[in-house]
């Protein structure tokens, strides 16, 4: 039997593994690479397709590594689960401290923090009541809180806004793991058509299945990793959303009026 103290050191060691983002980095590496295979590979094809294009050795060295058929393989959802659990531990470690900055009643923020960032320190001429009254009115219309301090023969003063900002590394981590669980319930392209036409008899609209049928197979996993690889990360997202806006435009007019 594992002594208590060895089993919890176990865990730590986990958790600083799973909370370490040298394992993302390393994680959507090989997810992007990997991602490579299953674009240059056709998927789910025939083994008489895959002799003929790769002859007899081509096609059991990508059968034995799952390479035909690669995101349903127990390897590409094993890396996609893992980066989910890391995504996951990461958040967790760090919200707490997150939430305790964005809920609290007064402002927090320690001076040092504020010369190291965006701090700008001047003389002025004047009283120093004058001055410490006028910047104050400037700092209630600008700031939501913000803080006075004297120093010396001078006074300074502290500022604080978009403090919920900070929640916003949480929702990208959110819509990660999303788009993860969406790469584990992957589906070839041709496969939509039973699933749109299941989905319309259930009552789904033809515009919104047209929505689904455009902007499905673009914007998979795959695809954008291959493609932010490729034109960087914004630009990747300027696509996606172009695709969404316009896949959502021609739903509505194909339902409005076709439909």
């Amino acid at each position: 039997m594992m002594p208590a103290g060895k089993s919890v050191s176990v865990v730590a060691a986990l958790g600083q593994v799973l909370a370490s983002i040298r394992l993302t980095v390393a994680l959507l590496l090989l997810l992007a690479v990997t991602s490579v295979f299953g674009t240059l590979i056709p998927q789910g094809g025939s083994p008489s397709d895959y002799l003929r294009q790769y002859g007899e050795i081509g096609y059991h060295l990508l059968y034995a590594f799952d390479l035909l058929d690669m995101y349903r393989s127990w390897w590409f959802r094993g890396l996609a689960v893992l980066l989910t659990a890391n995504i996951v531990v990461c958040t967790w470690e760090r919200f707490p401290a997150t939430w305790k900055a964005v809920a609290a009643g007064r402002l927090n923020l320690p001076a040092v923090r504020c010369e190291d960032q965006a701090a700008l320190t001047f003389t002025a001429d004047g009283a120093p009541e004058a001055l410490k009254f006028a910047y104050e009115q400037y700092f209630k219309r600008h700031f939501r809180r913000f803080r006075t301090e004297d120093i010396g023969d001078g006074f300074r003063l502290i500022g604080e806004k978009g403090r919920w900002t900070r929640l916003a590394v949480t929702g990208v981590h959110s819509g990660v793991v999303i788009l993860l669980a969406g790469a584990l319930m992957y589906f070839g392209t041709l496969t939509e058509v039973p699933i749109l036409q299941a989905l319309i008899g259930s009552g789904m609209g033809q515009g919104p299945a047209l929505v689904l049928l455009l902007a499905g197979p673009a914007l998979s996993l795959s695809n954008m990793l291959m493609i932010g690889s490729a034109i960087g990360v914004k630009k990747t997202a300027t696509f996606c959303g172009i695709i969404v806006i316009l896949s959502t435009i021609a739903g509505m007019i194909y339902g409005a009026w076709v439909a």
